[in-house]
C-alpha cells in the first residue's frame, strides 16, 4: 500500500488555531480524506482525545494538506491514520456522502510519520527537537515513577515483581502509579481439546479434530496481560506478594467495570533487586472444603438429584444459591460476611413474615426490649426470624452450627447473630472492620480475638470460626429449603451435617 507522511507546518502552535499538515502519499488511490486519532501526552499515560475526519487537500506535486484545531494545551501526536474516499452527495455536489466510504487505506504505525507537536497558550515558539526531548524526559520519569510500598521503613528492600494475570484485553501498555500493564500473548483452547482427547482416547472414543477453529465474531483467545512492578519496597518477599495482589486486585476491579473483564492472577514472579534472588509463585486453586467421603458427606445422590430438581424449578432458590457461591469465593473477610448476610436478607424478606412478631425474643429466647410506636423492625429482626423458622426445623443441626464458636460467644447464640451484623455493617459503612467505631459494635469486637479480625487473606477466611458460622447456616438453611419437598425423605435423611461447604480459594505460595 506504501507510505504516508504527516508533518506539520510548524511544530508549535496557538489554542485554536488551524493546524496545516502537509501529507505525502507514496500511493493515494484518490482518497479524498483522512481518518486520524490524535494523543495526547500525559504525565502518567498517553490518551486518544478525539477521532478526525479531515478533508485532504491537493496541493500540487503529489502534496496534499488537512487541517485541524486543538483547544487544549499539551504535546500531541498522530496515533492512527486511514485514507478515505467518500462519495459526492447525489443532490449536492458540495456535500459528501460521508457513511459509506468507497474505499479505504489504512496505514499501520510503521506506515507512516509524523512527528510530536505542540499547542500553547503564550507566545512560545519550540522547535521541533524541544519538543522530542520533553517527551523522551517524560517517558522516562513516568518509568522512574513507579512504586509501590514505604521505602522509609528499616529493614526494606527493594524488589521487582512480573504478574501474569488472565482474562484481561487490552491493547496497549498502561501505567498505573505502581506498575505497567502490557498486552501479553494470548492462550487458545488447543491445550484443552488435547486433553479431552487424552482422556477420550482411554474410553475408546475417536478424538475430535484440533484443526477445527471457531468462527463466531466474538470469540477471541484468551487475552493475558503482564503487570510489571519495577520498585516494591517490603521487608521480605511475603510482603511484597501481598502489596501486588492487593494492587493488582484493586485494577482488575476496575477493568472489570471498564472492560467488563473479571480478570485472574496466574503466576507472580519476584526478585530482589539488592541481593538478585528470585522466587516464582503459581497462584494454585486449592480445594478447601469436604475430604471425607461417601453418601453421608454430601455424596448423597438422591440428595443431590432433589436439590437440583428443586432448583430448576425455583428461580429464587436458584439465586440464593448463587449468591452464597459468590461470598463462598471472597477472600476478604469483610466483603465475605457482607455478601453472606445479603443471603440471609434476601430470604428474609422473600418470607413475608408478620411484622409484629419480630423483634420480641432473641435467639436464646431472651424478650427483648419492645419498639416504639414510631419504630419498625430491621433488617436484623428479619434475619433472626430466619434462623428461628429453620433452627426448629433441622433437628439441631443450626443449633449446634450457632453455638460452635464457644468460648468467642458464650455459647450465645443472639451474640454471635450481632457479630455478623456488625462486620456487614462496618464493611458497608467503612469499608472493613473498624473495632468500636460503629454504635454498639465495641462490645462485641471485644469479644473477637485480634487474629479473627485483622487476618484477611489465604486460608485464614477458611479458618475464621465466625464466618463460617454464618456460610454454614446459610447452607443449611439451603439444603432444607431445597429437601423440603423431597419424595424420597427416607433415603436423603441418612445424611448428617457435616462442614462440607465447598469453597474454592486462591492462595499464593513463594517457591
Amino acid at each position: 500500500m506504501g507510505n504516508i507522511a504527516l508533518n506539520p507546518i510548524t511544530p508549535t502552535w496557538k489554542v485554536n488555531d488551524n493546524i496545516d499538515f502537509e501529507v505525502t502519499f507514496e500511493n493515494s488511490r484518490d482518497c479524498n480524506f483522512l481518518n486520524l486519532v490524535i494523543h495526547r501526552i500525559f504525565e502518567l499515560n498517553d490518551l486518544a482525545i478525539g477521532q478526525f475526519i479531515l478533508p485532504l487537500k491537493e496541493n500540487g506535486n503529489n502534496k496534499y494538506q488537512v487541517a485541524l484545531n486543538i483547544s487544549n494545551v499539551g504535546v500531541y501526536y498522530i496515533s492512527k491514520v486511514v485514507a478515505e474516499k467518500y462519495p459526492k452527495n447525489e443532490t449536492n455536489s458540495e456535500i459528501y456522502d460521508m457513511h459509506h466510504p468507497l474505499l479505504f487505506d489504512s496505514f499501520e504505525e510503521n506506515e507512516f510519520f509524523s512527528p510530536y507537536f505542540l499547542i500553547t497558550d503564550d507566545n512560545a515558539n519550540y522547535t521541533t527537537k524541544a519538543i522530542k526531548d520533553y517527551v523522551y524526559k517524560t517517558y522516562q520519569d513516568r518509568h522512574l515513577s513507579l512504586k509501590l510500598g514505604d521505602n522509609e521503613g528499616q529493614n526494606q528492600f527493594t524488589y521487582e515483581v512480573v504478574v501474569l494475570c488472565k482474562d484481561v484485553y487490552l491493547s496497549s501498555d498502561t501505567n498505573f502509579k505502581s506498575c505497567t500493564v502490557k498486552p501479553y500473548i494470548p492462550s487458545t483452547n488447543d491445550d484443552m481439546l488435547k486433553r479431552i482427547n487424552n482422556y477420550l482416547e482411554t474410553k475408546k472414543w475417536k478424538k475430535f479434530d484440533e484443526k477445527e477453529v471457531r468462527k463466531d465474531i466474538l470469540y477471541s483467545p484468551n487475552p493475558q496481560v503482564i503487570f510489571e512492578f519495577p520498585k516494591v519496597f517490603a521487608s521480605n518477599k511475603d510482603e511484597v506478594v501481598n502489596l501486588v495482589v492487593n494492587e493488582i486486585e484493586m485494577i482488575l476491579g476496575a477493568y472489570s467495570l471498564t472492560r467488563n473483564a473479571i480478570g485472574e492472577i496466574l503466576a507472580i514472579a519476584v526478585k530482589n533487586a539488592d541481593t538478585n534472588e528470585q522466587y516464582l509463585t503459581f497462584s494454585e486453586m486449592d480445594y478447601v472444603g469436604n475430604i471425607a467421603c461417601g453418601d453421608v458427606f454430601g455424596e448423597n445422590p438422591f440428595l443431590n438429584n432433589c436439590i437440583t430438581d428443586t432448583s430448576k424449578e425455583n428461580n429464587f432458590l436458584q439465586l440464593c444459591i448463587s449468591l452464597f457461591n459468590q461470598a463462598s469465593i471472597e477472600d476478604n473477610i469483610e466483603f465475605a460476611f457482607t455478601k453472606y448476610w445479603s443471603v440471609l436478607e434476601t430470604m428474609a424478606e422473600s418470607k413475608n413474615y408478620n411484622e409484629k412478631q419480630l423483634h420480641k425474643y432473641n435467639l436464646d429466647g431472651v424478650k427483648l426490649n419492645p419498639l416504639t410506636s414510631k419504630q419498625r423492625p430491621g433488617k436484623k429482626d428479619y434475619v433472626r426470624e430466619l434462623i428461628r423458622e429453620y433452627k426448629n426445623k433441622d433437628n439441631n443441626h443450626i443449633e449446634n452450627i450457632l453455638i460452635s464458636t464457644t468460648p468467642l460467644t458464650n455459647n450465645k447464640m443472639e451474640l454471635l447473630l450481632s457479630v455478623w451484623y456488625y462486620h456487614r455493617n462496618c464493611a458497608v459503612h467503612a469499608g472493613g472492620c473498624i473495632r468500636g467505631v460503629l454504635k454498639g459494635c465495641k462490645d462485641n469486637c471485644n469479644l473477637i480475638t485480634k487474629e479473627y479480625i485483622i487476618n484477611q487473606k489465604g486460608l485464614d477466611v477458611q479458618q475464621n470460626i465466625l464466618l463460617d458460622t454464618i456460610r454454614q447456616t446459610i447452607r443449611q438453611i439451603l439444603i432444607i429449603e431445597s429437601t423440603k419437598n423431597a419424595e424420597n425423605k427416607n433415603l436423603i435423611s441418612q445424611y448428617i451435617n457435616q462442614n462440607i461447604s465447598v469453597v474454592r480459594q486462591r492462595k499464593y505460595i513463594i517457591n
